[in-house]
């Protein structure tokens, strides 16, 4: 009897632990660790605990939940809010020490998880692939600032429409607001062209940057060389280009020059002189 009871508590251990080896519901899970480097608002329900099977993601939103829930595809992760910031995404490391080493910082933050290892490419840059699964997870906030532009025309009859007032940068792409109270950002890869002022008797020829109203008033709100165009691409490098990559806050002159008249007088000839500029 006591052997038939031994035989049983081999069994069941046996029968555990192929169960264990075979269930997904055994997994090793990992967990996911947020930092919102110094947010705001805190990210909405975000996976605190995942594991994968085949091509198929596990995930809890809390590590007391009684079940996963799972994706065949990828999930797209919640993110805080920083006043005066742009969330870009999350940037994952394997380890404290290896988000330590790299500032907590990297080039290419991402936004949503997957186990599928068939999303490759570009168009998955921002996808965080877990499919070989076996790590713990520390995800860090990675922030760009948001900046300003402010105008001043300079003593125009019309002043300039719809030139973007606020602005960040995120690589080769540069985002705009023309309202700092619209909802969303456009977005440009490469340049954007300026709208310009009118003034009576004046061409405008551009507008003088400075990085602030004293640094303009140094210079008599004057340059030598005026710019047209917004741009982060370092392609675009003539005068009339002003790079935002690393530029800041911004404030614009409105540089005019004067046109003046050109008044002939033939003094009695039989044809006049044709198509000579009056301006």
């Amino acid at each position: 009897m006591l052997f038939q009871s031994y035989i049983k508590r081999i069994l069941k251990a046996l029968v555990i632990a192929f169960v264990m080896l075979v269930s997904p519901a055994f997994a090793t899970d990992y967990n996911i660790y947020y930092d919102s480097m110094g947010a705001d608002t805190e990210a909405f329900v975000n996976p605190v605990q995942y594991y994968v099977d085949g091509t198929t993601l596990y995930y809890k939103f809390s590590v007391n939940a009684d079940s996963y829930l799972s994706s065949n595809s990828s999930i797209s992760l919640n993110t805080p809010t920083k006043n005066g910031y742009i969330f870009v995404g999350w940037c994952a490391f394997d380890s404290e020490s290896a988000a330590t080493a790299a500032n907590y910082d990297c080039q290419n933050p991402v936004e949503h998880l997957t186990a599928r290892s068939d999303y490759t490419g570009s168009y998955y840059a921002d996808y965080l692939n877990v499919s070989n699964g076996g790590s713990d997870l520390y995800l860090y906030s990675k922030w760009t600032p948001i900046y300003t532009l402010t105008y001043n025309s300079m003593g125009a009859d019309t002043e300039a429409s719809a030139n973007p007032v606020q602005y960040y940068v995120d690589g080769t792409w540069l985002y705009r607001k023309n309202d700092v109270n619209a909802s969303y950002w456009d977005g440009t890869h490469g340049s954007y062209l300026l709208n310009v002022p009118t003034k009576n008797g004046y061409g405008f020829v551009g507008w003088c940057a400075f990085s602030s109203p004293s640094a303009a008033a140094a210079a008599n709100y004057d340059c030598q060389n005026p710019v047209e165009y917004l741009t982060v691409s370092p392609y675009d490098t003539g005068s009339e280009y002003l790079n935002v990559s690393n530029a800041g806050d911004l404030y614009l002159y409105a540089k005019w020059t004067p046109i003046y008249t050109l008044t002939y007088n033939s003094m009695g000839a039989d044809s006049e002189a044709s198509s000579n500029p009056v301006q």
